[in-house]
């Protein structure tokens, strides 16, 4: 696995691995457990299982940092307080997707891919969880948390780096 664990250091993480959301105004639908121990975890402080979950990548608009499959650990959280990695809930159709956002001035938010194939929204603010896209649509937008693992630092990018080159490289 992905992760490493030893007798009595094992920390029991809820795990949605379809997802993390299932609709307006629900609480994310805890589908199992991950075993992790968290010393294996590149994370400073990580946080403790009732403030954070993991979950899994789907889809290619977070590759090279993020592909699919990718297994993260997220800090509960409804809005977005800085810049980073947030995986959040959309609508029916998109379901849960990680992006990262950033807070623009008093009312927009940047939501951007890693994939410069992907595309990337600058959206107002409405009222609530609402957002109004450069379209005009009208969005729902519920944050569940930002993304702590794997780290979003130039060492953990290095190392991934690293893996995709030894992929392609053979």
């Amino acid at each position: 696995g992905q992760f490493t664990q030893q007798p009595g250091r094992a920390t029991r993480y809820p795990y949605y691995p379809d997802g993390v959301g299932a609709g307006p105004a629900r609480e994310p639908k805890k589908e199992d457990e991950m075993l992790v121990d968290p010393r294996a975890l590149a994370v400073k402080n990580p946080p403790p299982p009732d403030q954070a979950f993991f979950t899994k990548i789907d889809g290619e608009s977070m590759e090279p940092w993020l592909p699919d499959g990718t297994i993260v650990l997220c800090k509960k959280c409804k809005q977005v307080t800085a810049a980073g990695r947030y995986v959040y809930w959309i609508d029916e159709e998109n379901g849960t997707l990680c992006k990262r956002m950033e807070k623009v001035g008093e009312d927009e938010l940047k939501v951007t891919s890693d994939n410069p194939e992907a595309a990337n929204w600058l959206l107002t603010h409405v009222e609530d969880d609402l957002y109004r896209t450069q379209d005009e649509q009208t969005i729902r937008i519920q944050v569940y948390g930002r993304v702590v693992y794997p780290p979003d630092t130039a060492k953990s990018i290095m190392e991934q780096v690293t893996q995709q080159l030894k992929k392609v490289v053979g």
